[in-house]
């Protein structure tokens, strides 16, 4: 594994439910206070593809992978972060 993966699994496993926002909004380039666990990702984006853009660039950021099936049923950053936060921990 190449150095700059390490860093990258290794800063994965340091964020938190709060860090995973700040990554949202600095993504979408909103103000932090706007990204609430409550909040419906479509709230937060205009379209669906800013939508599919920022899943893609949180991915890359956290080294986590999504599949369709793990996004069916997430409509809140909440139900996000349920998807992603399993994969930091290994």
């Amino acid at each position: 594994m190449s150095s700059e993966a390490n860093s990258v699994k290794a800063c994965a496993v340091m964020v938190d439910a709060a860090e995973f926002r700040k990554k949202i909004a600095n993504i979408l380039r909103i103000a932090p206070e706007k990204v609430q666990d409550d909040c419906a990702l479509t709230d937060l984006v205009s379209d669906s593809f800013a939508l599919v853009d920022m899943v893609v660039e949180l991915q890359e950021d956290l080294g986590a992978r999504l599949t369709q099936e793990n996004l069916r049923d997430v409509r809140t950053v909440r139900d996000l972060w349920a998807q992603i936060e399993p994969q930091l921990q290994k």
